[in-house]
């Protein structure tokens, strides 16, 4: 467990210290995001993570189950520092658009989605 922690750790402030470079990538997609793609992406990366550590849980693997769940939790948790990080950016510029939440919303979704699937998991393999 304390190997999930320090993980989670540095996910978080190399997160943080990526921000900017992830503003950036989300304001030069092409074509550019909208606000209506945000609660979208949110969704879709929850359920992602649900489906494919869902069907781990399904198949009985219980390692890979729970290495994934850990792996999109920790992942997620980088993606969201990132996106915070990104969004004061983002506020300091006073150029606060779609782009600028966009990776808040993702890392959000999965953090979300690992979090179910770690209740699926539980639910199955409790013993």
């Amino acid at each position: 467990m304390r190997t999930v922690q320090v993980l989670s750790i540095v996910a978080v402030i190399s997160g943080l210290m990526l921000g900017p470079w992830a503003l950036q990538s989300s304001q030069a997609a092409s074509p550019p995001f909208s606000w209506s793609d945000i609660p979208f992406v949110f969704v879709g990366s929850a359920i992602g993570v649900l489906f494919v550590v869902g069907f781990q849980v399904l198949m009985g693997k219980q390692g890979p189950a729970r290495v994934a769940s850990w792996f999109f939790g920790i992942i997620g948790i980088h993606v969201a520092s990132s996106g915070v990080s990104a969004a004061v950016v983002a506020a300091l510029r006073d150029d606060v658009g779609p782009g600028a939440l966009l990776m808040v919303s993702v890392g959000t979704g999965t953090i979300m989605g690992a979090l179910l699937a770690g209740m699926a998991y539980r639910a199955k393999f409790a013993a």
